[in-house]
């Protein structure tokens, strides 16, 4: 434990001595808490960086009326936010709504997104957050956690994969727009 720190901390010095700029994040500085309709102006800034970050700024046409109405008004999706404790606003999103399993008559959640901006990324941030969220959504009685991730972002996959979910085979989603 003392020599990585060791390490880490000199790592962090060398780093900073070329000028790279090193952010590091220890547990007890961050929260994950259910989002508030007074959180509006975050969550669209995050949605955003989002949209940017898959290459698809064009396709963010939703505006904070609109998720008001969804997410705090109908409460068609539930929004956690990623809190670093040095930070003025989130650092991160998770924004996720309920489904059913017929055959097992089980609850679940689909994961529409999982977003940390790009400068708190490899860091155990992200691990941190989704394995809170997954505590929570336990203590709530759902069972499973379900999502999709773009086919490019390997980083993502990857992530995914050494958190320990597993890829499902044997389907293909499909998009109808009505």
């Amino acid at each position: 434990m003392v020599i990585d720190f060791l390490f880490i901390t000199l790592g962090y010095l060398i780093l900073n001595r070329v000028g790279i700029s090193v952010v590091m994040v220890k547990e007890e500085n961050l929260s994950l808490r259910l989002a508030t309709i007074s959180d509006l102006e975050s969550i669209y800034n995050l949605i955003y960086g989002l949209s940017c970050f898959e290459k698809r700024p064009q396709d963010m046409t939703a505006n904070i009326s609109d998720l008001s109405t969804s997410l705090f008004k109908n409460k068609e999706a539930h929004v956690y936010l990623i809190e670093y404790l040095e930070e003025s606003s989130p650092i991160g999103y998770i924004l996720y709504y309920p489904v059913f399993g017929s055959f097992s008559c089980s609850r679940g959640v689909h994961l529409e997104d999982f977003y940390l901006v790009e400068k708190y990324r490899g860091k155990g941030i992200g691990k941190w957050a989704f394995l809170k969220f997954s505590k929570i959504l336990k203590e709530k009685n759902y069972s499973k956690i379900e999502w999709s991730s773009l086919s490019w972002n390997k980083q993502a996959i990857g992530f995914y994969e050494h958190l320990g979910a597993k890829e499902e085979k044997g389907r293909t989603y499909f998009e109808y727009d009505i």
